[in-house]
């Protein structure tokens, strides 16, 4: 192999020179994105129950909501904020479920 390649300068820089190129191409198709989405898919779920205090609205209205929530799939994160007469949760899911059946679920 060595006494081929000694032999042989020309074809062996021409084959390097021919990977460098493949190369330099390959590189130049990899999708690389600057800004990348960085976003988990988000769902949120608000509810009322006028004249009520923010202490019931958490025990009777924001809790159980959020406990059945943590039993969809692709659940990451959920967030809630109960105020009076009212409660906000908000979910983040996997990047890869899907949101139509979290949604339904």
């Amino acid at each position: 192999m060595i006494k081929l390649s000694a032999g042989r300068p020309v074809a062996v820089a021409m084959a390097y020179f021919a990977l460098a190129f493949l190369g330099l191409r390959a590189w130049q198709n990899v999708p690389i994105e600057l800004m990348p989405n960085a976003q988990l898919p988000q769902l949120s779920v608000s509810g009322s129950w006028p004249s009520a205090s923010p202490e019931t609205v958490e025990a009777f209205l924001t809790a159980p909501v959020e406990a059945e929530i943590q039993l969809v799939r692709g659940v990451e994160k959920v967030e809630s904020e109960s105020m009076e007469g009212s409660a906000s949760i908000s979910v983040q899911f996997n990047r890869d479920t899907d949101m139509d059946f979290a949604r339904l679920d």
